[in-house]
């Protein structure tokens, strides 16, 4: 951060302030008024946050790469030809122009696009801004917060009885204010996949849908699917799956519903593979043949450089990298990623609070099956879709990233789309079950 942060940054804080109290009564009512402001307020703090402890703890850092190396090149390129900045904002990556090659030649990320996107979020930005880090930092909090606000409004609009518990959910968990508000791809896929579920509710459960919302749901998968593919990868089939069960309960007779019932999961859960193997045909990595190969290169890059940098990297054994093989490690892969690190495996302040978020979902998801018990949860999760396709989501996705991080570091970043379903699923399944107990 530089000098003119400290005077751009506090100017940005209030416009985006004086914006937020002026649409406020647009996008609540009377029960979520109340929370519009802290909870952008948090998500601002820890766009801040992150700069700071990237600057003085970690000494450099992605988001920095983002900023010396992407945006303040494009900024200074407008600023000795503007159509050179433009150019370095709209091209495509990795294509290389000789009259921009001095300008090109410093982009960190040119020929990753998912990278590379996010340093065109922060140039374009930065044009608004003098490329001040904390005001773009702040503006890519304001679009995850906007992603998120409209999260927390689908699942209010589903379970207003939970409001409070769902308002934890998704603005509340530590790690999600601080790794899903700055300048980082988190920001901009978190943001995105809350826009991307809320219009996914809107156009094909509420069926409201307008020229907006489905420009919105092409959009949010458009920009997921860009910078970090697997998210939607993960996400597409579970939404389906919410899709079939949630029309299978509108058939009014109980059997022809409860015969039907396994087909459509079945329907669903095929139109979700063909929809994700369709996805990742235009990215080969992660296409479903190449799948097993990208995690292994994934987890031994990830290695190297938890050894390099005597980082906090974990294992889950010897690992097969075939299909077979990686399914045999499906339960300690989604361990790792919901309840790891365990808290004497921290080794460092972020990692401890990380370690006590994580002991946070171990303990409620053991309390939650003990008193719940597994028949009666699993007759929750039947009765409502959104839990199932939450569960499927969250699981699904822990496995992906559990078996190919290997770091904790990375780990808590590469989490965070799934917290807020997970943990919304289990206390939902609680307040269901509760209130089965006391009507029985």
């Amino acid at each position: 951060m530089e000098l003119k942060d400290l005077l751009v940054g506090p100017l940005f804080l209030m416009l985006i302030f004086f914006v937020a109290y002026s649409i406020r009564n647009k996008v609540t009512n009377n029960l979520t008024r109340k929370y519009f402001i802290p909870a952008l307020s948090l998500k601002l703090f820890g766009a801040v946050a992150l700069g700071l402890v990237y600057q003085f703890y970690y000494k450099g850092g992605d988001t920095f790469g983002y900023y010396y190396n992407g945006s303040t090149v494009v900024w200074n390129a407008f600023l000795q030809d503007p159509m050179a900045g433009l150019y370095l904002i709209f091209t495509k990556n990795c294509e290389i122009n000789s009259e921009y090659i001095s300008y090109m030649s410093h982009l960190l990320f040119f020929c990753d696009e998912g990278s590379y996107f996010v340093i065109r979020v922060a140039g374009f930005l930065g044009l608004f801004c003098f490329n001040s880090y904390s005001a773009i930092a702040m503006m890519f909090a304001l679009i995850s917060f906007v992603g998120v606000w409209n999260m927390f409004l689908t699942f209010n609009k589903l379970y207003p009885t939970l409001r409070k518990n769902i308002l934890l959910s998704c603005f509340l968990l530590p790690s999600v204010i601080f790794w899903g508000s700055g300048l980082l791809k988190d920001s901009l896929t978190f943001g995105s996949l809350g826009l991307f579920f809320s219009s996914f509710y809107t156009i094909f459960i509420e069926k409201k849908a307008s020229k907006r919302t489905y420009i919105i749901l092409f959009l949010s998968f458009l920009v997921i699917k860009t910078v970090k593919i697997y998210i939607i990868l993960c996400f597409v089939p579970a939404a389906l799956l919410w899709l079939f069960i949630f029309y299978n309960q509108k058939i009014k007779s109980r059997v022809t519903r409860l015969l039907l019932r396994p087909l459509m999961i079945g329907v669903g859960m095929l139109f979700g593979y063909l929809a994700a193997d369709y996805i990742s045909k235009e990215d080969e990595k992660y296409s479903i043949d190449n799948i097993s190969t990208t995690a292994k290169n994934t987890s031994d890059w990830l290695t190297y450089v938890s050894k390099t940098d005597k980082g906090s990297g974990y294992s889950l054994g010897e690992v097969d990298y075939t299909p077979m093989g990686m399914l045999k490690k499906f339960p300690a892969a989604v361990n790792v990623t919901l309840f790891r690190p365990y808290i004497w495996e921290s080794k460092n302040v972020v990692m401890m609070l990380s370690a006590l978020e994580s002991f946070f979902f171990l303990f409620l998801t053991i309390v939650t099956l003990w008193k719940i018990k597994f028949k009666r949860i699993l007759s929750i999760i039947s009765e409502n879709p959104i839990v199932a396709a939450s569960l499927v989501f969250s699981i699904t996705f822990a496995f992906a990233i559990g078996i190919s991080t290997a770091n904790f570091g990375t780990l808590v970043r590469y989490k965070i789309p799934i917290m807020p379903f997970y943990l919304i699923s289990l206390l939902i399944i609680r307040y269901k079950g509760v209130k089965r107990k006391t009507e029985s």
